[in-house]
């Protein structure tokens, strides 16, 4: 009973108390009006503005789009004109040459050397000039030869000749190029000798005064211009005469492309 009573006035006390600090704290502490009078904390504060996430179209048209460089072909197409980088079968004289001329060419040539005849003027070398011309368009059915000119000139007075004809080249690989030639040649040796002419040992009998001229040659473009070359050529007159000896010079030239 002692602490039911002493219970009782705790309560009593409290409700006291709280009764005589509840206005003034409700009127020191808890008048909202004063909360409602004053301006909002964050009303000052400008709200951030939002930016847009970007687009992969807005990060495309940012960056500037690389244009194709224009190519310059022109040294290209030079050097393709001069032949340098023709395929085997293709026609090789593309340059537009001189006027008419596409080629010279000059060598020096062992004389009578061989091999498809016996060797009997072995004396003096001959020197060599050739003229090569633009192949013209009617050509092309037969792959497009380039007429040619040329003269082998002994220098010790041994067999020389005037010959024209047809030359055929091809680039094999890189600057490596090979052609042959056919056409005719008119001599100034020996047509025929009697048995005891003391001239038969040394000297050609070559039976015709015109014959039939091959050539073949491989070699070198040093330069888009600037070739150097083995040429072999052989003359004779495929048994339309009587005598046919044959003759063969052999030896290194230089051309230069226009």
């Amino acid at each position: 009973m002692g602490f039911g009573r002493l219970s009782a006035a705790a309560l009593v006390s409290v409700a006291a108390l709280t009764g005589s600090v509840a206005p003034a704290a409700a009127g020191a502490i808890y008048d909202f009006s004063i909360f409602l009078g004053e301006q909002h904390p964050f009303a000052a504060t400008a709200p951030a503005a939002v930016q847009p996430a970007p687009t992969s179209t807005s990060i495309v048209n940012a960056q500037p789009v690389p244009q194709a460089l224009p190519v310059d072909t022109s040294s290209v197409a030079q050097t393709a004109d001069s032949g340098m980088f023709a395929r085997f079968g293709e026609r090789s004289d593309k340059n537009k040459g001189w006027g008419a001329i596409s080629e010279i060419r000059g060598g020096v040539l062992n004389h009578d050397e061989g091999p498809f005849s016996r060797n009997k003027e072995d004396g003096n070398p001959d020197i060599n000039a050739e003229i090569l011309f633009v192949s013209p368009d009617v050509l092309e059915v037969i792959w497009s030869p380039r007429p040619h000119f040329g003269a082998d000139i002994n220098t010790g007075g041994d067999t020389s000749q005037l010959y024209a004809g047809l030359s055929w080249e091809w680039f094999l690989w890189r600057d490596l190029f090979a052609g042959f030639s056919l056409g005719g040649a008119i001599h100034d040796g020996k047509l025929s000798m009697g048995a005891h002419n003391p001239d038969k040992l040394d000297r050609k009998e070559l039976g015709c005064r015109v014959l039939f001229r091959e050539s073949v040659e491989i070699g070198w473009m040093v330069t888009p211009n600037h070739g150097v070359s083995l040429m072999l050529d052989h003359i004779s007159n495929a048994a339309r005469c009587d005598i046919n000896e044959g003759l063969e010079n052999m030896g290194i030239r230089y051309g230069y492309r226009f």
